[in-house]
């Protein structure tokens, strides 16, 4: 299932026809499928080279936004023996989850920005939304941390524990254009809404873009918050 993509150009300010002009643009990272939200796209070699550099030397920080089923609370989920780099020493007092992912140490550290009630049997009474900060980058990584702490993100059909019938309905009734209470699990609330990085070709700047989180999160509360007022599942 795809999602709207805001995509963000790094490149010379240069003439794009002189040498150096990729044939056509590139991504320099991915995001699953269902999971939307910034991307960044190098429009030269050199551009495109330095980004793939920075997101191996970690030096890309991105932020997700999830709504996640349970109420989810601060703490240091650590499961781990190995240890993890963790370039980042701003997060003092924030969330982690210390998880190997195909054997692999893998850390995310999140911040809860709001709970609200629900009905649905695997929201225990609440979802969360939380912004998240993956450290490490491996595959479905964020969605794979917030499944192993028992909070997994709404509309995620392959690691929420969803039941065979759902699932298939889901899949089969996908509509991203249907009013959003008609298959409110349709979508997985995952998204990418910052990033910033060192600028590519221009020494000693920054380069940050920022998205609000997408109409349908707001939705997805509100159909939570009138599905427990009128006692019904959601």
């Amino acid at each position: 299932m795809s999602q709207t993509i805001t995509i963000l150009f790094c490149s010379h300010d240069h003439d794009l026809s002189t040498d150096g002009a990729l044939s056509k643009p590139r991504t320099t990272h991915r995001l699953d499928s269902a999971t939307g939200g910034l991307v960044v796209i190098a429009k030269t070699h050199e551009s495109e080279t330095r980004m793939n550099q920075m997101f191996e030397m970690k030096l890309c920080k991105k932020r997700y936004r999830a709504i996640v089923f349970g109420k989810l609370t601060l703490n240091q989920h650590d499961f781990s023996e190995l240890s993890a780099e963790d370039p980042n020493d701003e997060f003092e007092g924030f969330g982690i989850i210390h998880a190997c992912i195909g054997d692999k140490p893998s850390l995310t550290r999140y911040q809860i920005v709001s709970t609200s009630p629900c009905h649905h049997p695997m929201a225990k009474g609440f979802i969360t939304t939380v912004d998240l900060w993956p450290v490490t980058g491996r595959t479905h990584q964020l969605r794979k941390h917030l499944q192993m702490i028992g909070h997994p993100i709404w509309g995620d059909l392959r690691y929420a524990s969803y039941d065979k019938d759902e699932r298939n309905r889901f899949k089969a009734k996908i509509d991203l254009n249907a009013p959003f209470h008609e298959y409110p699990h349709s979508r997985m609330c995952l998204w990418a809404l910052e990033i910033s990085f060192p600028h590519p070709v221009k020494p000693g700047e920054t380069v940050q873009a920022m998205l609000e989180e997408p109409e349908f999160y707001q939705e997805l509360r509100d159909f939570s918050i009138s599905g427990w007022e009128k006692g019904a599942d959601t």
